[in-house]
């Protein structure tokens, strides 16, 4: 029996449930991995970058065969964490081996069990509700200093309109991104 993540959608493609499961199992082992890195070098709050978070989800979906949830991981890595990481490297250029990894491996495992299929209707909303949360979190768990989900300050770039504006504008522009990536996704099947 294969894995699917639509109940009544049996297509082709490599959906092995144990192959499933030890792609989430060892995304948690390297978010473990990458979560004692920065602990060791005192910057553990930095796990809670959304996109770390959103490794963890998709690895949690996979690992339970829970689709909505692995859809939510994978749809915000394509969307935001891919993206992002993207321009995170080419304006300050420092990342480690483990977030590497993350942001490679993570939008890799859930196209591979995602393609050729259609992410569920509601998952840019869940992802963009995944990504609120993590800003909420960022402000109350972390230290400013960090800014981790730039959850204090803006990003440099847009320094000039302001923590209030900014934040408004990049709520608003996530949520274009998560559905127009969904739009994309929707019509490569």
């Amino acid at each position: 029996s294969q894995w699917c993540p639509i109940p009544h959608h049996r297509g082709p493609g490599l959906m092995n449930p144990t192959i499933r499961r030890l792609t989430g199992a060892f995304l948690l082992l390297l978010l473990g991995v990458h979560a004692i890195l920065k602990a060791q070098t005192g910057l553990f709050p930095e796990v809670l970058w959304s996109c770390h978070l959103a490794s963890g989800v998709l690895a949690i979906g996979l690992l339970l065969d829970w689709p909505v949830v692995s859809a939510m991981g994978f749809l915000f890595h394509v969307a935001i964490a891919l993206p992002t990481y993207g321009l995170h490297l080419l304006s300050r250029g420092d990342t480690n081996w483990t977030s590497m990894l993350l942001h490679v491996l993570s939008p890799l495992a859930g196209w591979f069990f995602w393609r050729g299929r259609a992410l569920p209707s509601a998952t840019p909303w869940l992802a963009w509700g995944f990504f609120i949360g993590t800003f909420m979190l960022s402000r109350l768990a972390t230290p400013a200093s960090l800014n981790v989900n730039l959850a204090f300050r803006p990003w440099e770039p847009w320094d000039f309109l302001g923590a209030g504006l900014s934040h408004t504008l990049n709520i608003l522009l996530v949520l274009g991104q998560l559905h127009a990536v969904h739009w994309l996704l929707g019509r490569r099947r």
